[in-house]
């Protein structure tokens, strides 16, 4: 006989109620985890030069933060490229490192003058990408382009190869190249890798 203060009836069987309640408390603990490890794992976190990049973090934000990219950031914001990044959505960063551009050092120091303001910003345009572009995107269009690619900047062009190394070498319009030595760092707006070479969409100095 069925104790119908304990159990109820639901299609043709009886569950006690107790344990029913226990039961979805469980389903509601599972299912609340299962969304919280989900939100986590959205939000990959990366550790450059030491400091802890998250892939929500602003791309801009994040080049301010990374010790071997401060005089590339310093560039970005004086040139007024940082806001306008900032505006045209998701963007690829191939950035030069301190060391980059400290071979060229007088070089931008010109550009840094305020009469030269526009050349900085159409030098630094050249590492910028529309876009997303993972390491995996540009092996693969190298390879379905046989062995190079050409990527357009918001200035000029770059293309795009592999050496035999297996670096991904990026050349100039005027013959320079550049080995991107970091890849993929996530942003919430972009993706920014780390480039050891100075490339240029006018001809370098001499």
């Amino acid at each position: 006989m069925v104790n119908n203060k304990t159990y109820r009836h639901y299609f043709g069987f009886y569950y006690n109620s107790a344990n029913m309640k226990k039961s979805i408390l469980l389903l509601l603990f599972i299912l609340n985890t299962a969304l919280l490890f989900a939100q986590k794992t959205d939000t990959l976190k990366r550790s450059i030069d030491g400091t802890g990049i998250r892939s929500t973090d602003d791309i801009i934000e994040s080049l301010s933060k990374i010790k071997r990219l401060s005089k590339f950031a310093a560039f970005l914001n004086y040139s007024g490229l940082a806001d306008t990044i900032r505006s045209k959505g998701s963007v690829t960063i191939f950035a030069p490192d301190n060391n980059a551009i400290a071979k060229l050092d007088s070089f931008y120091n010109v550009l840094s003058k305020p009469e030269h303001k526009w050349q900085l910003a159409a030098v630094l345009k050249c590492y910028i990408i529309k876009g997303r572009f993972t390491s995996k995107d540009i092996l693969n269009l190298i390879c379905k382009n046989h062995g190079k690619v050409t990527l357009v900047t918001l200035t000029s062009e770059l293309t795009a190869t592999i050496d035999a190394n297996r670096n991904i070498v990026l050349t100039d319009e005027n013959g320079g190249q550049s080995i991107i030595s970091t890849f993929d760092i996530q942003q919430k707006n972009g993706i920014l890798d780390i480039i050891t070479a100075t490339l240029f969409p006018l001809k370098p100095p001499a």
